[in-house]
C-alpha cells in the first residue's frame, strides 16, 4: 500500500484513562430519591426510603448492549436485595414504546420513566448503558458501565453504610475521564474539524461505530475497522456494495469531531471528501449479479404496531448490535435494510413504498430467525432473489 497512515494521518489525540481516584460526588438539582418516588413505573414500584442505596442503570429500547447487561445486574441484584439496594432500570422512552418492546424481551427490574430527562440531564448520561449509585443524599458512590459492576464494588458501599465511621470513604470510581490537546486540521467559517486515524491496537475480531451529536458539535468515533468500512458509512452503503481489492485489510480507528456541525449527514459528507481526497481514492460504478435479499411488508396492520414519531427521538436513529441481538428505534424500512446488510453481508433492498419510522427488536442468531422474527412480529417477509445491482469499485489513483 502506497500510503504511509502511521506516519500521515496523525492530527489529534484524545486518551481515555482509568481512574482509580475514591470520592463523593454530590450533584445538586432535582433530589433524585424525590424523583424516582414521584416518577411513573411500569410493573412493580420500589420500596425506596433514606436507607436505601439506589443503582440506577440507564438504559433504551434500541441498545443492545444495555439489554445484554440486563442478566448480569439481575444476578447482583438478587444478592443484594436485602442490603438496601434497589435496582432501577430508567429510560427516556415513552411509556407506550416501552411496553411495546416489553412484548418482545422481558426485562428482569423495575423500570422507571424519565421521559423529560430531569435524571438523565442531572447525571449527564450522554451514552449508555451507564450505572451510577446514589444514596438518599444525592452522593455518586458508584458510576460506569453495568458490566463492570461487581460485588467487591456493592461489598465495599455495604460496608462503609453499615459502618458510621466508615462513610466519608465510599467509593466513587470515575470509569473515563478524557485529557486531550485539540489541534485543528481544517477550519472554514462553518466548522472547525480535529481528527485522527491511526493503526487499531484491538485484538479483539469486533469493530466499533459511534456518532454522538454534542453541544460543540458531532463526534465520529471508528475503532478497528478498514479504511473501506469507514467510507461506507460516510457514503451510507454497506461492503456489500463495494470492491476494495485496492486498499488493504488493515485494521485502523479514526476519530473526528466536526464542531458547529449538528447534520450527521452533512458531517459524514465533509469527513468523506477529505479521506478521498487525501487517500487519494476515486469511486468507480459497475454492475454485479449477486444475490439480493429483499424486504415485503405482507403486515402493514401488524407493522404499523411499531410505528413511532421521529420528534420522539429528537430525529436522530439509533441501531446497536451485540452477540445475538439486533435493537433500534426510529428507523425507516430503508434504515432496516442498510443494517440487515450488515448483519447478513448481503445486498438487501427495501421493496416496501413505505416512510414511517418503526421500532425493531430481534435475534440474530441465523437468517432463518431475523426471517421468522420479521414475519411473526412485524409482518415483513424476506426474500432471496439473484439479480444484478449496482457496485461501487474504490481505486486508489
Amino acid at each position: 500500500m502506497k500510503l504511509l497512515l502511521k506516519e500521515r494521518l496523525v492530527f489529534f489525540f484524545a486518551f481515555f484513562l482509568l481512574s482509580n481516584t475514591y470520592t463523593i460526588c454530590q450533584i445538586n438539582n432535582v433530589n433524585t430519591f424525590t424523583f424516582l418516588n414521584q416518577c411513573k413505573y411500569l410493573g412493580n414500584i420500589p420500596k425506596i426510603n433514606d436507607k436505601s442505596i439506589v443503582v440506577l442503570d440507564f438504559w433504551s429500547t434500541w441498545c443492545a448492549p444495555c439489554i445484554t447487561s440486563f442478566p448480569h445486574t439481575f444476578e447482583l441484584s438478587k444478592k443484594y436485595e436485602n442490603n438496601n439496594f434497589v435496582f432501577i432500570a430508567i429510560t427516556p422512552e415513552s411509556e407506550r414504546i416501552v411496553n411495546l418492546f416489553l412484548k418482545r424481551q422481558k426485562i428482569p427490574f423495575v423500570i422507571a420513566l424519565d421521559t423529560l430527562k430531569e435524571l438523565h440531564k442531572k447525571y449527564k448520561v450522554d451514552y449508555i448503558p451507564r450505572c451510577i449509585i446514589v444514596d438518599s443524599k444525592d452522593n455518586i458512590l458508584w458510576e460506569g458501565h453495568p458490566m463492570r459492576l461487581n460485588y467487591h464494588i456493592l461489598d465495599s458501599i455495604s460496608i462503609s453504610y453499615n459502618s458510621p465511621n466508615l462513610q466519608k470513604s465510599v467509593p466513587k470510581v470515575l470509569e473515563d475521564t478524557i485529557s486531550s490537546n485539540k489541534t485543528n486540521l481544517f477550519s472554514s467559517d462553518i466548522f472547525a474539524l480535529s481528527m485522527t486515524l491511526k493503526p487499531s491496537q484491538s485484538k479483539a475480531s469486533i469493530s466499533i461505530s459511534s456518532i454522538d451529536v454534542l453541544d460543540s458539535g458531532t463526534v465520529f468515533k471508528y475503532t478497528n475497522k478498514t479504511v473501506c468500512n469507514i467510507l461506507k458509512d460516510f457514503i451510507g452503503l454497506q461492503t456489500t456494495r463495494f470492491e476494495c481489492g485496492v486498499l488493504d485489510a488493515k485494521k485502523w480507528d479514526l476519530q473526528a469531531t466536526l464542531y458547529n456541525i449538528f447534520d450527521v449527514q452533512k458531517g459524514q459528507k465533509i469527513l468523506k471528501d477529505i479521506l478521498m481526497n487525501y487517500l487519494n481514492l476515486r469511486i468507480d460504478t459497475i454492475q454485479k449479479r449477486i444475490e439480493v435479499v429483499h424486504i415485503y411488508c405482507v403486515d402493514t396492520i401488524l407493522l404499523n404496531t411499531y410505528m413511532v414519531n421521529p420528534n420522539e427521538y429528537e430525529g436522530l436513529h439509533h441501531a446497536s448490535i451485540n452477540d445475538s441481538l439486533f435493537s433500534s428505534a426510529n428507523l425507516t424500512l430503508d434504515d432496516l435494510a442498510y443494517n440487515l446488510e450488515d448483519i447478513f453481508s448481503l445486498p438487501v433492498v427495501n421493496s416496501c413504498k413505505n416512510n414511517s419510522h418503526y421500532n425493531f427488536s430481534f435475534n440474530i442468531n441465523s437468517f432463518d430467525d431475523v426471517e421468522k422474527s420479521l414475519a411473526e412480529v412485524y409482518g415483513i417477509r424476506l426474500e432471496k432473489i439473484q439479480e444484478y445491482i449496482k457496485v461501487f469499485r474504490i481505486i486508489q489513483l
